[in-house]
């Protein structure tokens, strides 16, 4: 009997303990899962706070970014611009660049002249005098800039009259076929009166190497008449001739002071004369 007791008693006890211990690990199991979920819920909320923060921060720094490169001036425009008119000047006499641009240093202000191409002298004359080179027949103003020494029109000295005068000056054409387009005088020419048959009246020439986009093939005579001449009888295009480089007084010289049979400095507006 004490050993059945003892025995009885035994599985009692380990029966109480496993019921309790099931009991205890049932009990364990909702507060696992329901810790579990309190933790993806605060993770979840600090996301979607820290993302709302993030945007707001975000919106407002694009707006202040915004606003700044609608009212900050255009840096890069500003620094070309005065890079240009420290190269080309200005024609605006209270401008601190008026007369000091590097072009103006190199050509003079006052040192160019305006030309027109004339009419050719013979029906016969060429202008292609060879492949890629063209002969231009200009006019020449009749006036010069005043000499500011003693206020007397400067006419057109004889020196222009000898050949190379223009030789390595830079000529623009104003208009026709040629506009906007720059060449270098590679010679210049003063042809005297022939009294061939038929005449050919004395006149300036200049001779400029044509630049090779300007033909798709060999060019003619009338393909290079017409560049800067529609009618050979007729007054043709406007061409603007740099003044000789290195050769400007510099702005502000007028040669009023100066003495008799020194040189005298052009300081005043182109002039054009008649042309």
């Amino acid at each position: 009997m004490f050993i059945y007791g003892f025995v009885r008693q035994t599985l009692v006890s380990f029966h109480s303990e496993r019921v309790a211990m099931t009991t205890v690990k049932a009990n364990r199991r909702p507060a696992m899962v329901l810790l579990v979920v309190l933790g993806m819920l605060t993770f979840f909320s600090i996301l979607a706070a820290s993302y709302l923060v993030f945007s707001n921060q975000s919106r407002q720094s694009s707006f202040v970014i915004a606003a700044r490169k609608t009212r900050a001036p255009d840096a890069r425009g500003i620094i070309d611009e005065a890079l240009m008119k420290l190269v080309r000047g200005t024609d605006d006499a209270t401008d601190p660049f008026f007369g000091e641009d590097l072009l103006s240093d190199f050509y003079g202000r006052f040192d160019s002249v305006r030309l027109r191409v004339r009419p050719l002298p013979t029906a016969t004359y060429q202008t292609l005098v060879s492949f890629g080179f063209a002969r231009i027949p200009i006019i020449l103003p009749s006036t010069q800039p005043w000499n500011m020494a003693n206020a007397n029109p400067w006419i057109v000295p004889q020196e222009w009259r000898l050949d190379d005068v223009f030789t390595g000056r830079v000529v623009t054409f104003l208009d026709g076929e040629l506009r906007n387009r720059t060449f270098r005088v590679i010679r210049s020419r003063y042809i005297e009166d022939s009294f061939a048959t038929p005449p050919i009246p004395g006149h300036h020439a200049i001779y400029i190497e044509l630049s090779g986009d300007l033909f798709t093939g060999n060019p003619t005579e009338a393909n290079v008449r017409a560049l800067f001449n529609a009618s050979p009888t007729a007054i043709g295009s406007s061409l603007h001739m740099n003044g000789v480089p290195r050769n400007s007084p510099g702005y502000g010289f007028t040669g009023v002071d100066s003495t008799t049979g020194a040189p005298i400095f052009r300081n005043a507006p182109q002039q054009t004369g008649d042309v």
